[in-house]
């Protein structure tokens, strides 16, 4: 939280991946009104295998796209 948000006001929100590890990446948010920041969040997102119920490494696939989010 940087600052309050009125009803009706209009919310810009940005996410990028702004960090890879081997098995999870993180995902950053940003929000904004009118140009000026009113919230930041991070997320960390773990490649996971249900079959196996366990972590896996990061697909090279999923890298790449999300490389284009990248910071």
């Amino acid at each position: 939280f940087k600052a309050p948000v009125r009803l009706g006001q209009e919310v810009e929100v940005s996410v990028r991946a702004s960090r890879f590890g081997t098995k999870s990446f993180d995902l950053t948010y940003e929000l904004g009104v009118d140009g000026e920041p009113v919230a930041e969040a991070k997320s960390v997102q773990v490649a996971y295998d249900y079959g196996r119920r366990e972590p896996m490494p990061l697909p090279p696939e999923w890298r790449d796209k999300l490389t284009t989010i990248a910071a």
